[in-house]
């Protein structure tokens, strides 16, 4: 799985040819008030040729269970299992406006807190909307026990990110058929290079990255697998020149795995 941050017609267009040649299974779609909206690029941009899945990420604050029921039971009719969503509470940027822009509810998503439990209230309302029109799991962004129970209750992937995975693998972590891991991918010479590199860039990389040499990166993925991870969700750090070397490397891990 790949991650993507320009929801443009044409960055699109680009970004799911290169999915599509390197084999990754979907494409998750980021949510942020002020790029396109992904929903509309995707269906303007589709390519029937394709099998990869695109993974829109939908703040559930922002649109209602109702509609977004609506939405995913279309895109099943035109593009039947190329299209799920990602739920997530929202991490605000600090440019955006977004919370400003509800009605009425603007008091009870102030906080991380509050969007986690508007998140889980919402989660409710459309799973009974998912069974009425039996549509496809959706996918859940974050750590909490409760956000865990969850998608584990509603057959949901859960998506967390690597540092948090680490942390409560073997402590609080429940198991779940379905866990993806969000990582980044440094391809250096050395781990010594790699961590440096790292701390130069974004201060400190903490659990966040996946760094070293190839097999050394080779190892680390295939250690995730071990600790019951279903898949990975590859992003990019803001290194020139990573993007074919991470590709490269993720097909010959799929390779691997494969046979």
């Amino acid at each position: 799985m790949s991650l993507f941050e320009d929801n443009s017609k044409d960055a699109l267009i680009s970004i799911a040819n290169a999915v599509h040649e390197v084999g990754y299974e979907s494409l998750l779609i980021v949510y942020d008030s002020f790029l396109d909206n992904a929903v509309i690029t995707v269906s303007n941009t589709i390519n029937k040729d394709h099998t990869f899945k695109y993974i829109i990420a939908v703040r559930t604050y922002s649109v209602s269970p109702e509609y977004l029921a609506g939405m995913y039971e279309t895109f099943e009719r035109i593009a039947p299992g190329r299209v799920t969503f990602n739920i997530i509470p929202g991490n605000i940027k600090f440019q955006e406006t977004s919370l400003r822009d509800v009605v009425l509810i603007e008091d009870q998503i102030k906080t991380q807190e509050q969007r986690d439990f508007y998140t889980l209230e919402w989660l409710k309302k459309y799973n009974k909307l998912s069974i009425i029109k039996n549509l496809p799991p959706l996918m859940l962004s974050g750590d909490t026990i409760d956000f865990q129970k969850a998608c584990i209750q509603y057959g949901i992937t859960n998506i967390i990110k690597l540092d948090d995975f680490l942390y409560q693998h073997d402590k609080t972590l429940l198991k779940n058929d379905k866990q993806i891991v969000s990582v980044a991918i440094l391809n250096k010479d050395t781990l010594d290079e790699s961590n440096k590199y790292l701390n130069k860039i974004i201060g400190t990389h903490g659990k966040t990255t996946i760094y070293g040499d190839r097999d050394h990166i080779h190892k680390e993925i295939l250690n995730l697998k071990l600790k019951g991870v279903t898949d990975i969700l590859v992003h990019q750090l803001p290194v020139r020149g990573q993007s074919s070397e991470i590709h490269n490397i993720i097909k010959e891990i799929r390779k691997s795995i494969n046979g």
